[in-house]
């Protein structure tokens, strides 16, 4: 499994807070495509969509949110937090079948 960058984490939490990727790009002196690229980079790493675009700007979707508490909480820390955080977010993504899926098991920190 790849680790999260702390970077992209970091821009990540601020778009979702702002709701606008240009508005952080502003802030953090980036152009808005690079900001769009690392964050496009990171849906497909971690297989799901973060961020849905509205109409004026970008809202976290559910997998978003989660990903969002979890950044939060690992603030810097070592990867065991953004690991659970992965873990977490691939139980929650869409499925591409119908159907009932039942996701089971247990979550073992250090």
């Amino acid at each position: 499994m790849k680790d999260l960058d702390l970077t992209t984490l970091r821009l990540f939490v601020a778009v979702c807070d702002s709701r606008s990727i240009a508005r952080v790009g502003e802030r953090e002196n980036l152009v808005p495509s690079a900001i769009s690229k690392r964050l496009a980079q990171l849906e497909q790493d971690l297989g799901t969509r973060l961020l849905k675009r509205i109409r004026r700007g970008v809202e976290p979707t559910v997998a978003g949110e989660t990903l969002r508490e979890h950044a939060r909480a690992a603030g810097g820390r070592p990867t065991c937090d953004r690991r659970h955080a992965f873990l977490h977010l691939r139980c929650i993504r869409p499925r591409a079948t119908n159907g009932l899926h039942i996701v089971g098991g247990r979550v073992f920190t250090r």
